[in-house]
């Protein structure tokens, strides 16, 4: 018996982080996880986002439509890149992009 994975993944205005994180997600996914992008009022939309709020309406109710989004999972995972920026301290140890 296959156990269905989903991915959520919530974010605002991090489109940079997104696309950053998205290419590094899809080369270690299962071929049959199912990938859920909300996307919550970014000021440039997310392309690939499966459902945009219209209003910014937070990250619980982000990752709710993320859940309603993967209903049909057993197993789900969600990663938010919501709000915040990584301290200069942080870009320094990290390989994500240097303008995030």
């Amino acid at each position: 018996m296959n156990s269905k994975i989903g991915i959520g993944i919530t974010t605002r205005d991090r489109n940079e982080v997104f696309a950053y994180t998205l290419s590094r997600l899809v080369e270690h996914l299962p071929k049959d996880c199912t990938l859920a992008i909300v996307d919550d009022n970014s000021k440039v939309p997310v392309v690939e986002a499966d459902y945009r709020f219209e209003n910014n309406v937070g990250v619980a109710r982000a990752k709710n439509k993320c859940l309603e989004l993967l209903k049909d999972c057993d197993h789900i995972f969600l990663f938010c890149l919501l709000y915040t920026s990584p301290s200069p301290r942080d870009r320094t140890r990290s390989r994500m992009p240097s303008s995030a």
